[in-house]
């Protein structure tokens, strides 16, 4: 179970536990995205400037990838998915009032 919240959570600001589920934190595409913590109830606001960096990086990879180094397809998307993950996971919380 552990294993688990490690993976698929993220540590709250406020109360250190991790209760922020992952796919909650994903920003929608206009604007800031809202997400709560479970033990402590509190809201944050999710910038979704970290979301286009995270793609644009990805995009970028892909082309150098691609071009210097002759890896199948799906290893490169599989290298992108981790990428966006990644950066998606660290995204930045602001509290929300």
């Amino acid at each position: 179970m552990k294993l688990l919240k490690l993976l698929f959570y993220t540590k709250c600001p406020l109360c250190k536990e991790r209760e922020i589920s992952i796919i909650a934190r994903t920003p929608s595409r206009w604007g800031y995205s809202k997400c709560s913590c479970k033990h402590c109830e509190s809201v944050f606001k999710i910038n979704p400037f970290w979301l286009y960096i995270s793609v644009a990086a990805a995009i970028i990879i892909l082309v150098i990838v691609k071009k210097f180094i002759d890896l199948p397809i799906w290893i490169i998307v599989i290298l992108i998915c981790i990428i966006c993950g990644l950066i998606d996971r660290f995204m930045p919380l602001e509290e929300d009032n």
